[in-house]
């Protein structure tokens, strides 16, 4: 479910096309959602899906190279 901020958040913020800067940008991000989730009582905390989104964003960071890698 976050390929798309891995391929959007690269095209949008030309500081985040570094693999390190994103991933800690975007680390950043989802284990505020999370923390955000378990304050709240929204949802659930779960470290697992910490894991599992930042693959999926990694996932697509991965897709918007090769495209444009290709593309050039």
């Amino acid at each position: 479910m976050f390929i798309p901020f891995g391929i959007f958040l690269p095209c949008l913020f030309i500081k985040l096309r570094n693999v390190l800067s994103f991933l800690v940008v975007f680390l950043l991000g989802i284990t505020i959602l999370e923390t955000s989730q378990l304050y709240f009582r929204v949802g659930s905390f779960d470290v697992d899906d910490i894991i599992l989104n930042s693959v999926g964003a990694l996932i697509g960071f991965v897709v918007y190279f090769i495209f444009r890698r290709t593309k050039s």
